[in-house]
């Protein structure tokens, strides 16, 4: 009888400790589920299990950070939106790079006021002859040569210097240019002046001009126009 008893003391107490266990089971679970449910919906960010910090779990294993859109500024999310935002400073210096100079001949001034008698000075230098000098070609040819040949002074177009040149020189009995001198306004700096002479210096002979059929020395004047084109 006494055996009985302590048999089923054994089986009670066994009874209650599986009991126990599974109502504690019982309350862990409930206490996960009940955590689980207060997170909001749709929340992909957890916590890092070994930093505590918020992981978003959009981002895929092999993203790279620097791929993805950063915050400008502005607001915007282009990753491009500042890299292509323009410099000041550089955009001043590339419009000034941009820019190209032309010299051309100014020919209405250049043909001047006609007389219908030659005209010599004390030098017996002729500044109206019957038969005015030609550069051979003709003005068209004239034109081509200053425009392909004077080189705009780099200094003068980063500073924006535009101006008039007025080369005088001599042609003489030959047709060489000779005598070769330049003004200018004072904007006609960097240089603008002396690259003129040095282009008329580079001049192929002219056809002399002619007084009564012969050939004499003229006096020219040939007004070149600095211009800085956009």
């Amino acid at each position: 009888m006494n055996s009985q008893q302590n048999n089923l003391k054994q089986w009670l107490a066994a009874g209650m400790l599986v009991t126990a266990s599974v109502f504690t089971a019982c309350q862990s679970s409930s206490d996960y589920k009940s955590i689980d449910s207060d997170a909001p919906n749709g929340d992909a960010t957890t916590m890092d299990s070994t930093q505590g910090n918020p992981v978003d779990e959009s981002m895929n294993a092999g993203d790279n950070v620097s791929d993805r859109p950063v915050t400008n500024p502005d607001g915007s999310t282009n990753p491009d939106a500042i890299a292509n935002k323009p410099n000041a400073a550089s955009n001043k210096n590339g419009t000034a790079a941009n820019r190209k100079g032309r010299a051309s001949i100014n020919m209405e001034s250049m043909r001047g006021t006609k007389t219908t008698s030659a005209m010599r000075d004390a030098d017996g230098i002729y500044s109206r002859a019957d038969v005015m000098p030609m550069y051979p070609g003709g003005e068209d040819a004239l034109q081509k040569f200053v425009e392909d040949n004077i080189e705009y002074p780099e200094q003068a177009i980063e500073n924006g210097a535009e101006g008039d040149v007025r080369v005088v020189f001599t042609v003489d009995e030959k047709g060489r240019v000779t005598n070769i001198k330049a003004t200018g306004d004072n904007n006609v700096e960097y240089g603008m002046k002396e690259e003129a002479v040095a282009v008329m210096n580079k001049m192929p002979a002219w056809t002399p001009g002619k007084v009564n059929g012969k050939s004499v020395k003229t006096r020219m004047t040939l007004p070149i126009v600095y211009r800085i084109e956009q």
